[in-house]
């Protein structure tokens, strides 16, 4: 009884700390076994290493590869070993995307003023709700790299960008980047473009647009269909195909398991 009762010392839980505190050197060599031969292998292991990097739970299981390598593909991990949670991360982007995407034009339509020339003109303000969309987005979307890009880094030479057959990653980093900031900017422009048409009927003048559109389409080969002599649902239709282009990607990363 005496073992139980007895209180443990300062010493004792210094030493139970050092025991359970992982040993940093290791986990470094394999990171350092990672990156080598890669270029930029600094910025490749900051990357590795870094609290807003890779996730502990994906460092834990290269190194549990690296301990017990599979009899399939080795110590490399695959996406099955790290893309679920950048999956589940798929939702909440979706949902995020779809209601901007949808209550931009309609906030943007109430902003919308006829100009003395007769067009319609929107304040220049409204780029101010873009900003935290892309940053919410970007920071969505670098979560998601942060879980795949050891699979990446490992069974690739270099991260595919065109023009370059190995390029730097921080080079294709800025790329990558640069194209996301432009496909979100998509959603701005569409939604814009959406509000600024449709109002475009409500400013004076414009509505023998309409009238010169029926009589057009009448005349053409689609003048079976009826709908597409009212330009505005020509108009809402182009721009439900943004709509249905997000939830197509998502559908199509959606999970599923097949039949033995």
């Amino acid at each position: 009884m005496g073992a139980l009762t007895s209180r443990p010392k300062a010493s004792d839980y210094k030493k139970v700390a050092e025991d359970e505190t992982p040993q940093s050197g290791a986990e470094d060599s394999i990171f350092d076994d990672l990156c080598e031969g890669q270029a930029n292998s600094l910025v490749l292991k900051n990357l590795l290493t870094c609290p807003l990097g890779v996730p502990a739970e994906v460092r834990t299981i290269l190194k549990d590869k690296r301990e017990h390598p599979d009899a399939r593909v080795g110590s490399k991990l695959t996406m099955f070993d790290s893309c679920g949670p950048a999956v589940f991360l798929l939702w909440p982007a979706t949902i995020m995307n779809l209601c901007f995407a949808i209550f931009l034009p309609w906030f943007a339509n109430m902003h919308t003023e006829c100009s003395d020339f007769g067009t319609p003109s929107y304040p220049g303000w409204l780029w101010v709700i873009f900003a935290p969309f892309l940053a919410a987005m970007l920071a969505i979307e670098w979560r998601c790299l942060t879980y795949i890009v050891v699979p990446f880094l490992q069974w690739l030479p270099a991260m595919p960008m065109p023009f370059f057959k190995e390029p730097p990653f921080l080079l294709w980093l800025s790329y990558s980047s640069a194209v996301s900031v432009i496909s979100h900017m998509d959603v701005m422009t569409q939604g814009l473009f959406l509000a600024t048409t449709l109002h475009t009927f409500e400013c004076p003048g414009y509505q023998h647009v309409n009238d010169a559109w029926e009589e057009v389409w009448s005349t053409s080969i689609f003048s079976w269909a009826t709908w597409g002599s009212s330009l505005e649902t020509l108009v809402i239709i182009s721009w439900a195909v943004l709509i249905l282009q997000i939830m197509l990607f998502a559908f199509f990363a959606l999970p599923a398991q097949g039949k033995e």
